[in-house]
C-alpha cells in the first residue's frame, strides 16, 4: 500500500480496517478476531462504529506477518511490541521466546516439510502444495506419505483453524488439494486392481470427502478395485450396488462431524440387507466400535493390513 493511499485514509482518525489489511496482508477477519481474542490491534471506534487504527499498527503488523511466515503463532505474534517481533524475525523460525536477546550469531532452523505445506496454504498456492506432495509422495511412498506428512499436516490445519490463524477457506482448500492428489494416485493403481472390488462410499449427510480418498488409496495399494460411490451415499443405494457389483467388502467412512447413534442405526440396517459373508468395515474419527458384524478400523495401516489378506 502506498503512502499516499495510507494518507487519504484520514490519519488525524486513524486508518481503516481494510487499509490495514492492505497494507499487511493479514486479513480481515483475522484482525477483528485477534483484537477480541488478544486485545490487539487495539481500534479506536469512530461514532459511526467503524474501527480506526493508528498509523503505527501498520509496521508492527507488518512484522507480525513475516513472524507468522517463518513459523510463529497467532498467540505469539498478535500483542507482541514491534521490538518483539523484531527479535522474532530477526531470530528466525520458532528460535524466539519471551526474553530471548537475538544476536548475529543466531543460526536460523530450516522449515520442515509440514510448514511448507503450510505456507502453501495460507498462500493458497495451488502449484506449490501440488509440488511438495509429488515430492515427498515420490521421496517416501505411499504409506509413509500418509502417516508422516497427510496426517499431521491435516492435524496442524484442524489446530490452526481452530486457534483463529487459518480461515475455514485455507482448511478447504488444504482438504480439496491432498483429497484430489489422492485420488489420482489411488485412480492410476486402481487400473491394474484385483476384482471383486472393494465398495467405498460415507453415509448419508457426510460430506467429507478425505477419508474416502485414504481409503481408496489404501485399497489400491492393496491391489484391490476400488469401486467408489463417494459420500451422502444413501443405505439403500450401498444395498443396490452390492446387489449388482458383489463387492468383496463394504468400506465406509466416518466423519467425526456424524452423530454416532445414527451412524449406528445405519450400519445394523445395513448388516441385516447385505449377505452376512460380505464384510462391512468402518473408519474414520466418527467410526463407532463394538457393532455386531461390522469391523471398525482404529488406523489406515491396519486397514491396508485386512485389505491384504481379504479374499
Amino acid at each position: 500500500m502506498t503512502e499516499q493511499a495510507l494518507q487519504e485514509e484520514s490519519p488525524e482518525q486513524g486508518v481503516s480496517i481494510g487499509a490495514v489489511a492492505r497494507a499487511t496482508g493479514i486479513g480481515i477477519e483475522t484482525l477483528r478476531m485477534w483484537e477480541r481474542r488478544y486485545g490487539a490491534p487495539q481500534s479506536i471506534r469512530l461514532p459511526s462504529g467503524h474501527r480506526r487504527y493508528p498509523e503505527t499498527e501498520i509496521e508492527r503488523l507488518r512484522l507480525a506477518a513475516e513472524a507468522m511466515r517463518q513459523g510463529f503463532r497467532a498467540r505469539e505474534v498478535a500483542a507482541a511490541s514491534a521490538g518483539a517481533l523484531q527479535a522474532m524475525v530477526l531470530a528466525g523460525r520458532r528460535r524466539y521466546r519471551p526474553g530471548d536477546v537475538a544476536s548475529p550469531s543466531d543460526q536460523r532452523e530450516e522449515p520442515t516439510e509440514i510448514d511448507a505445506w503450510l505456507e502453501a496454504t495460507r498462500q493458497f498456492d495451488d502449484e506449490g502444495l501440488t509440488s511438495q506432495l509429488r515430492h515427498d509422495w515420490s521421496r517416501l511412498g505411499p504409506m509413509r506419505f500418509v502417516a508422516e506428512r497427510v496426517a499431521p499436516f491435516l492435524e496442524r490445519v484442524g489446530q490452526d483453524w481452530r486457534e483463529g490463524e487459518l480461515a475455514i477457506s485455507h482448511e478447504h482448500f488444504a482438504s480439496e488439494r491432498v483429497g484430489d492428489f489422492l485420488a489420482s494416485q489411488w485412480r492410476r493403481l486402481n487400473e491394474s486392481g484385483r476384482t471383486p472390488p472393494v465398495l467405498v462410499a460415507s453415509l448419508p449427510g457426510d460430506q467429507h470427502r478425505l477419508g474416502l480418498q485414504m481409503c481408496s488409496l489404501m485399497a489400491a495399494l492393496g491391489e484391490r478395485k476400488v469401486l467408489y460411490v463417494g459420500p451422502q451415499t444413501p443405505p439403500p443405494e450401498i444395498v443396490r450396488m452390492t446387489t449388482a457389483h458383489s463387492p468383496a467388502a463394504i468400506c465406509l467412512s466416518v466423519s467425526i462431524t456424524q452423530d454416532r447413534a445414527e451412524v449406528s442405526r445405519a450400519l445394523g440396517q445395513l448388516r441385516l440387507e447385505i449377505p452376512s459373508h460380505v464384510p462391512i468395515v468402518v473408519g474414520g474419527s466418527g467410526a463407532p466400535g463394538g457393532l455386531d458384524g461390522v469391523l471398525c478400523m482404529t488406523n489406515l495401516s491396519e486397514f491396508h493390513d485386512w485389505i491384504q489378506r481379504l479374499e
